[in-house]
This record gives C-alpha cells, structure tokens and sequence, in this order.
C-alpha cells in the first residue's frame, strides 16, 4: 500500500486530497458518483480533497480503484526523484532531455497515486516548452494550488517556466511578474542561473538593459564555473543583444559573431537561427543596411526559410534606395510566413509591401501607423523605436514637417 512516510519525514500528511482531486476531475467523475461507490459521504471527501481531513489507505485504495488505479509503495520513487532532476540538469544544458522525458513518462502508471504526480506534471510542462511546443499557462496554473508537494527548487522551477511561457506570448508584464516570485525561493545554483538567464531575456525587451546584463553576467558566471559551455555560449548571445541596446556597437558586433561561431560549432540549430536574426537585427538598429546585403550570402540556404531574414534584406535594399531588389525580397517574405510568424513580423512585411506599392500617399501612412500600433502592443521599446524612426523618415521624404516633428518628439520621450 502506499507509504505517506518520505525521506523519514510525513511530507504529505492530510495532503494527498489533492493527487486524488486531480485523478477524479481528470477521469471525470464526481464526488457523487465516488460517495455512492464507497460509501464516504460528499462532504467528508470534498475535506479530504481540500486536505481538511486524512483519509486511511483502505478507502485511498477503494478510490483510485474507482478511477483504475494502482497504488503503489513509495519507496520506488526515490529512483523517480533521481530522473526527475537529471531530466532538469539535461534541459539546462540542452543535453539529450528528450530521452530523459521518455524516462520519467516511465513511471507515469505509479505517479498517478502519489504526491509525485504534481512534479510529473512539472516535468510535462518542462518538456513541452523545451521542446517548443505551444502551450498555454491556464493549463498549468491549477500546480499553483499543489506546492505542497513540491520542494523549493522545484516550484522555482515552476513559476519561472510559466514566465517563460508569457515571454513567448509577448506578455513581458505577467512574464516579469512570475520571475519575481520566482526569485522568493531558494532553488539551486543552476535553478537560480537559469531563472536569471530567462530574466534577462525579458528585461530586455523591456528596455530595462542594465538589470539585463546584470542578470545576464550573473548566469554566465555559473555556466562558466559549470563547464555549461551550450549555455554560456547563448548568454553571450543574450548580452551581444544588450550591448546593443546600450550603444556598445562594436562589443555588440564582435560578441555576436563569436556567437554564431559557437553555435555552428555545437550544432545548435535553433540558436543559431536566433543569432542571426539578432545580429541582423542590429544592423538594423545602427543602419548598417550595407551590412546586412554583404552578410546575408554567407548564411546557409536552410536558415533563409526565416521570413524575418528575408524581410531583414528587403529593409535593407529599400533603406538603400534598391527598389526592385527591396520588392523581389518582401514577396519572398511574404511567402515564407507561417503559422508560427508573430503578428509584428507580419505587419513589418505588409508595411514593406504597402511602401513598395503604388499606393498614394494616405494609405501608406495608414499602413505605418498601423504597424506603430503593433510595435506598442509588443512592449518592445526597441522594436517600436525602430518603426518610429521608420515612420519619421516617411514623413520627411513626404514633406510632412509637423507630424515629423511629432514623431521625433515622441523618439525623445522613449529614450528617456
């Protein structure tokens, strides 16, 4: 039968209503449907699930018998606790997690009855961001109310993988807002660098760049003392992009480009994929569109499926006053969008597109403020500074002196 007794302490006392909550609404059955089975009456089961009452092995077993069950000795999962941190130690340095998930999905049939079932569900919301998946934190807010049987490193862990999950979501708000609880508990030294490193990320497209490179440095210093060289080498990338906020260009420049050597080195494809969009990214910023037309041969072909590369090049053609060039590249955009393009990728490309059309003069700006209004909607200071200078530029070429001198003002007011 299952033994409450963990590591020589009653960790989980009255607290395992919560596992059987969460098989029951899982299996979808009622506390009706569970009282009339077993003859436990509704109100004392809605306390047992509320951890208001204990509850005795027997009628544990009579109830995940119910929901197809076994129950298992705890004792097993003191191997499970094992994998379960050498999965998370495999996810921080991007070693082979996926083969660690399929480990952990192992003991999936023995977890269901035991407190270990909170941080399976952690490990699954691990995997899947790791992996890239889409998912959406309303799916594992409800971990919230079971900390309980988490330890500290662990609900660490959660709150900084949810910020992670509004990070991708462009919500850097509700992201800042998970990091900083996150913070509240102790961790390990790797939980703690990571949480600095995906910290970073986030300050900075919150224009906050010193706090970045703050948290930034203090995370390259544990990788670097951890012989994490995958992570070192993307932290580099992560500051390249804060000195280039800050105005050092030429650090900048020199750090991304070391970079994108270490990633081709440790084939790291998606990262690599990253830093050169960021790297272009930067010649944008410093209008070194020369730059960008001379580096872009020497990306390889596969990495030019990129829609936000491609419109990099098409910027950069038009900047330089090469029309026909600028059009053949926007199309080439344009056709390389998907499912997975952000909104502000898309509307830079329609803005391109409109500015290159025959348009008249009134529906080009339209399409420039319209992009304006998804640069704000980002909160990425940078990335609306750059469409204001772009719509700043619109209007000197157009002669419109006063709504120029607007958007100048409104440059100032950002930068400070």
């Amino acid at each position: 039968m299952i033994d409450l007794i963990v590591n020589g302490e009653d960790k989980v006392g009255k607290q395992l209503g919560g596992i059987i909550k969460i098989n029951r609404i899982q299996k979808g059955l009622t506390l009706k449907y569970i009282s009339y089975k077993t003859g436990l009456s509704i109100s004392y089961l809605s306390k047992v699930e509320r951890n208001l009452e204990g509850i005795n092995e027997k009628n544990i077993s009579n109830i995940f018998k119910l929901m197809d069950i076994e129950v298992y000795n705890e004792n097993i999962f003191k191997s499970y606790e094992q994998e379960f941190q050498k999965f998370c130690r495999d996810v921080v340095f991007t070693l082979d997690f996926h083969q660690s998930y399929k480990i952990l999905l192992k003991y999936e049939k023995y977890i269901h009855s035991s407190h270990y079932y909170i941080s399976y569900l952690l490990a699954k919301f691990i995997y899947s961001i790791s992996s890239n998946q889409i998912v959406k934190p309303k799916e594992y807010l409800f971990i919230e109310k079971y900390l309980y049987y988490l330890e500290d490193y662990q609900i660490q862990i959660y709150y900084y993988y949810l910020a992670v999950t509004y990070y991708m979501m462009d919500n850097f708000n509700q992201a800042l807002e998970y990091y900083y609880i996150s913070e509240k508990y102790k961790g390990t030294t790797l939980t703690r660098a990571m949480l600095n490193y995906h910290l970073a990320t986030t300050l900075v497209y919150k224009g906050n760049v010193s706090k970045a490179i703050e948290c930034a440095c203090y995370s390259r210093d544990i990788f670097a003392k951890t012989g994490n060289i995958k992570r070192l080498v993307a932290i580099n990338g992560l500051i390249a992009y804060a000195y280039s906020l800050s105005g050092n260009y030429k650090e900048a420049t020199e750090l991304f480009l070391s970079c994108i050597e270490g990633f081709q080195a440790l084939s790291m494809k998606p990262q690599l994929m990253s830093a050169y969009n960021n790297l272009l990214y930067h010649y944008i910023r410093t209008e070194n569109y020369q730059e960008i037309i001379d580096y872009i041969p020497s990306i390889p072909k596969e990495y030019l499926l990129d829609s936000r590369i491609v419109f990099y090049n098409a910027l950069a053609f038009y900047k330089l006053d090469q029309m026909n060039q600028s059009k053949y590249y926007i199309k080439e955009a344009k056709h390389k969008c998907g499912k997975t393009t952000s909104r502000y990728t898309k509307s830079c490309i329609r803005m391109l597109e409109t500015l290159l059309s025959h348009a008249n003069m009134e529906r080009k700006e339209k399409a420039m403020l319209n992009m304006k209004k998804v640069a704000y909607d980002s909160n990425d200071k940078d990335a609306i500074l750059i469409v204001l200078k772009l719509i700043k530029d619109f209007y000197k070429e157009s002669g419109q002196d006063e709504k120029m001198m607007g958007c100048i003002a409104e440059i100032s007011k950002l930068h400070f």
